[in-house]
């Protein structure tokens, strides 16, 4: 997005629908309206977990709160789904903006969703978008180098905080070789994922 208050209110609207819990309560109230109890425990939520999540989506306008019955209930706001609102304005502002130069590739969107600011903010759990972080990340090493495990866990370190589960991913993936505590990218020219 831009520097603009139109791309930051765009990018707080895609912030607050990119968590699973948010997108958990978005798909039961598609269903119908609901009390924050009945929310909670069809989602199997404690109530402050589910309150706190019911706020983000309140704020960025996702969600309303029918506050006019004796027992209020949450709906789902679907004035945001529809075209010509004033959301969807923004985003194809923000999208003109960019130049409309060519499409983002695939991987490069697997990168924007796990990636900012050169760091994994989460490591993902399908293989086919793990084999595109793992090829982003390998690029920190050499080929033509031998790494001991400290500098491996330092450099991998930089980039989340689970070096260790990264590191193994590196070896089972293929993309790195392990041999007496030594490490060594493998040659990647090769290999498509």
């Amino acid at each position: 997005m831009v520097d603009s208050p139109d791309g930051e209110r765009a990018a707080h609207f895609l912030k607050t629908l990119a968590n699973e819990t948010r997108l958990r309560i978005v798909g039961c109230l598609s269903l119908g309206p609901l009390t924050r109890s009945e929310l909670s425990t069809r989602l199997g939520l404690r109530l402050e977990e589910a309150a706190r999540h019911v706020r983000m989506l309140c704020v960025a306008g996702l969600i309303v709160e029918d506050v006019s019955r004796a027992t209020p209930e949450l709906r789902l706001e679907t004035a945001w789904l529809r075209a010509g609102n004033d959301l969807t304005k923004i985003f194809a502002r923000t999208a003109g903006a960019h130049g409309g130069g060519e499409p983002e590739s695939a991987e490069s969107k697997i990168l924007a969703a796990f990636v900012r600011e050169d760091r994994i903010v989460r490591i993902p759990v399908a293989v086919k978008k793990q084999l595109v972080l793992l090829r982003w990340l390998v690029e920190r090493f050499d080929e033509e180098r031998e790494y001991p495990e400290r500098e491996v866990n330092a450099i991998l370190k930089d980039a989340h905080p689970d070096f260790a589960a990264l590191r193994r991913m590196l070896v089972d993936h293929g993309f790195m070789r392990r041999d007496h505590g030594i490490y060594r990218r493998e040659n990647q020219s090769a290999r498509t994922g």
